[in-house]
């Protein structure tokens, strides 16, 4: 919704829109009620977790959209987000000429800003509010909102609060070492967090990766490469389905015959007996 030079809504907000941010003439706050993502700021890589309030001053640069991060990313997310035009402050600073100190300070904010501590508190209740009201409500709500992010206490610049993702620059060296690494521990249960954290990813932003440079899921690779070789050890009869599945890595018998099925159609036991026959 659109009202006075102010815009409210979700996430598509930001994620449907492809503009050059840095031509933008507004100040946008996001609060994220669920999930997670990622976003790219001053051309760096940033996590955008569960619970955070941040605040995009007008003319940085900066993309949500997941076209911009290789993956149909960040369209789940469950976010409150609130524009405000610059031209908004002019009419605002007209009916309440009181409110010059607090008009300047929001004008000279100049890098983005993580909100934290009791302003966080106040602004998150004031942006779930603002998800589920209207008319004379939602504008006070604005006003209430807009008060607060224009003072500068509990909010952190992004070069304080914030840390760009560590990456490794080069593409080959990433998928060498996720390689690496699943070809050396591949009768284990490799965690996402142990494999990420060996590529020099964050768990985010290696589940992009891999979908963007493998063609699909991490797990579905994963298993993939587990049902290869069950196959192989399936043609000696000497290694029954239960302890193949163990080698494998597989927490169940159960769990898997259903990833072997769907991978080859029929059951392991079946591809034994069709091997053989």
């Amino acid at each position: 919704m659109a009202v006075g030079g102010y815009k409210v809504g979700k996430m598509d907000i930001l994620t449907k829109n492809a503009e050059n941010q840095r031509t933008n003439k507004s100040w946008t706050l996001l609060y994220v009620r669920r999930w997670s993502g990622m976003y790219i700021y001053e051309g760096k890589l940033f996590c955008l977790n569960e619970s955070d309030v941040l605040l995009f001053p007008p003319r940085v640069s900066y993309s949500f959209v997941p076209a911009d991060l290789g993956d149909e990313y960040n369209v789940s997310v469950d976010a409150v987000v609130v524009r405000f035009e610059e031209a908004w402050t002019d009419l605002f600073l007209r009916a309440f000429p009181g409110c010059s100190d607090v008009v300047l300070t929001l004008r000279e904010m100049k890098d983005a800003m993580s909100v934290t501590g009791t302003k966080w508190l106040k602004l998150s209740g004031l942006m779930d509010k603002l998800s589920i009201s209207g008319g004379l409500v939602e504008a006070v709500t604005i006003l209430e909102i807009f008060q607060q992010i224009a003072e500068n206490s509990d909010m952190l610049p992004f070069s304080i609060a914030s840390s760009p993702i560590n990456e490794i620059p080069d593409i080959s060296e990433k998928k060498s070492r996720i390689d690496r690494y699943i070809s050396c521990n591949l009768l284990r249960n490799i965690s996402l967090d142990a494999i990420s954290a060996y590529a020099g990813m964050n768990k985010t932003y290696f589940c992009l990766f891999f979908k963007k440079h493998y063609g699909m899921r991490f797990i579905d690779y994963l298993n993939g490469r587990k049902i290869e070789l069950a196959c192989r050890l399936l043609s000696d009869p000497r290694n029954s389905v239960s302890d193949i599945a163990r080698q494998c890595g597989f927490a169940s018998v159960t769990y898997f015959n259903r990833v072997f099925k769907a991978a080859k159609g029929v059951s392991p036991t079946e591809h034994r007996n069709s091997s053989c026959s």
